[in-house]
């Protein structure tokens, strides 16, 4: 085989080819995104509209319909569905799987533009989204401090969300809860009808008043000047001198049939951290943004905002993916690295020869970089299921090892030098090796053409594997021929311990040699009974068969993130007072138990 004799004779370009490999992988491996579960193209778009101040069946009727209608002519829609509540229609788009989602919102968006003209002029203009995993919330923050509720929501707004939202890769950081400033103009009936004035003249009077104006441009000499009209409101006293013109002309002040408060806007969310009030902030990362790096980015502007900000402001971690993801990484890593180490161990104690292990092993870490570097130039990330892909291919990417290192060491016993057995020994075996590797490979291969979900999350895992095999059959047929010609010692003595053809030291020979026995005595039976034999592997596999009920069926094992998520519905009408009295209820039940670290609940917001 041209490939073997050339790694043989060229040992100096092979080592640089491997050392590249290395270089290349761990440049990738330090690059590569680090999430939870692969990047998913679910094929669900939606359409959220608002219209404030607007019923249910009126938003059905004027916003949601028409929408509906836009939007199930467009190209490979599977399922139309909406939800319209009071001043917001949201609607769903299913299409069939496999459809581009950047062209299909691309060709809702087109659709919606002719529908705009349609729809009542109050109504917003309509966001067209498509859902995507990634963009769920990376982690949710309780924020208390000294300040008022009021204070600390226009801090959150006007400096803590523009800090985080600077940081590299957060898509955007949702303030909710607290409350908001309010200026109510409460209008006298009696008043307003004895001086003839309507509603919709007071509103038009307030919105004209408070204008600020460009008054062009003024020139002095060589310098040139912006004028600028200040009519904003600056407090009650300008909202209450506002004058509204009568039917007859006459001037009346708003003063004289109204009266100005300055509240607080009626809450429509709320949230607690640890049964205290707090602001709710939500952070989402972007959708091709490293988990854990942009949360390690977040924590640590927030330690600055807590040293820097006044009032003592305290942040609390109500949930943080990467922690979860920051565990999962790091138990599944040290399974690797064990399982490694535990193979390298069962080879030397089969083989009995250190050099036989160290030549064999260095497929592993070689394969297991290459395998990084393909998974890094496919676009796929260092999650659950490529970290599970590459576990599986520990145990399978020596076996290619095994079995040329094995022909080599027949061909230095039967007296061949150390490069002609290299290259004919690893020659002989090079097409079985292959075909041995493409047939795992084609195990895993036809997920890859599997449509749906499962193909979303286990193309990556199949395609995981099917790297760590092709590296690890590169290193059998290039680094491992080289290293038998350079290491392997010679043949062993006529008088060498030595089981199969492998030298081993006495004490693995000798507890070899019960299990060859036994293995010869059930392998004679075996061929001297062959009906017998085919009867009970076919019995075994009816059996096996059977037992697949007891097993179970589930898509996904569960998980435990050390977390609990209680979801309350309450009646529809119920005000949020009184979902906030039951919310509380359960929050005291749960602050008695001893595991409880930290309680964070958000009413109002589904």
């Amino acid at each position: 085989m041209k490939v073997v004799e050339f790694a043989v004779r060229r040992p100096v370009a092979v080592v640089m080819a491997v050392l590249a490999v290395i270089l290349l992988g761990g440049v990738a491996f330090n690059r590569l995104a680090i999430d939870l579960l692969p990047r998913m193209n679910i094929p669900v778009g939606a359409v959220i509209t608002s219209y404030e101040g607007a019923g249910p069946q009126e938003v059905e009727q004027v916003v949601t319909r028409p929408i509906e209608e836009a939007v199930a002519t467009v190209e490979n829609v599977k399922r139309v569905s909406s939800v319209s509540q009071p001043g917001t229609s949201m609607v769903t788009v299913l299409f069939n799987w496999g459809t581009d989602m950047d062209v299909a919102t691309q060709d809702i968006r087109a659709k919606i533009d002719y529908v705009k003209q349609m729809l009542p002029k109050d109504v917003k203009s309509p966001m067209v989204l498509k859902y995507d995993p990634s963009m769920m919330p990376v982690a949710v923050y309780g924020l208390t401090g000294r300040q008022g509720e009021v204070e600390l929501k226009h801090l959150a707004e006007k400096v803590i969300k523009p800090r985080l939202e600077r940081i590299a890769g957060v898509a955007s950081a949702h303030i909710y809860g607290g409350r908001e400033r309010e200026i109510r103009v409460l209008l006298d009936p009696e008043k307003m009808e004895g001086y003839g004035i309507a509603v919709s003249q007071v509103v038009q009077a307030l919105q004209m008043a408070n204008l600020e104006l460009s008054g062009g441009k003024v020139q002095e000499g060589s310098k040139e000047y912006l004028v600028r009209v200040p009519g904003a409101f600056f407090d009650l006293k300008d909202i209450e001198g506002v004058v509204v013109h009568t039917a007859d002309g006459a001037a009346v002040r708003l003063l004289d049939f109204a009266r100005v408060e300055d509240g607080y806007k009626d809450a429509s969310m709320a949230s607690r951290l640890d049964r205290r009030d707090s602001i709710g902030i939500v952070i989402q990362k972007q959708p091709t943004a490293n988990t854990v790096e942009v949360m390690r980015n977040v924590r640590r502007e927030i330690a600055a905002m807590e040293r820097e900000l006044p009032g003592n402001l305290k942040f609390r971690v109500a949930f943080d993916q990467a922690s979860f993801i920051e565990d999962s990484i790091r138990d599944l890593t040290e399974n690797v690295i064990f399982g490694a180490i535990l193979a390298a161990f069962v080879i030397y104690v089969f083989l009995g020869s250190l050099r036989s292990t160290l030549i064999i092993c260095t497929a592993i870490p070689v394969a297991f970089v290459g395998a990084c570097m393909l998974i890094y130039f496919s676009g796929e990330t260092l999650n659950m299921m490529t970290l599970g892909g590459l576990a599986l291919g520990v145990g399978m990417i020596v076996d290619d090892a095994i079995v040329v290192l094995e022909n080599i060491y027949r061909h230095r016993r039967e007296g061949a030098g150390a490069v002609n057995a290299a290259v004919h020994g690893a020659s002989e075996v090079g097409g079985a090796v292959i075909g041995a590797t493409l047939t795992s490979v084609a195990v895993f291969i036809p997920v890859v053409f599997v449509t749906g979900l499962t193909s979303e999350l286990f193309t990556p895992l199949s395609l995981t594997v099917a790297f760590a095999l092709g590296a690890s059959l590169f290193v059998a047929l290039t680094l491992v021929p080289m290293l038998a010609s350079r290491l392997l010692r010679d043949a062993p003595a006529a008088g060498s311990t030595e089981h199969g053809r492998f030298r081993l030291p006495r004490p693995s020979g000798a507890w070899l040699e019960p299990v060859s026995n036994v293995y010869r005595a059930l392998l004679g039976w075996g061929l001297r009974h062959r009906r017998r034999t085919v009867l009970i592997a076919a019995g075994a596999f009816v059996a096996s068969i059977a037992l697949v009920p007891l097993v179970g069926v589930e898509f996904l094992p569960a998980t435990d993130q050390g977390q609990v998520s209680v979801t309350l519905r309450m009646p529809r009408g119920t005000s949020l007072e009184a979902t906030d009295r039951v919310v509380a209820m359960i929050e005291r039940e749960a602050a008695q138990l001893p595991e409880v670290e930290t309680i964070f609940a958000s009413i109002g917001a589904g």
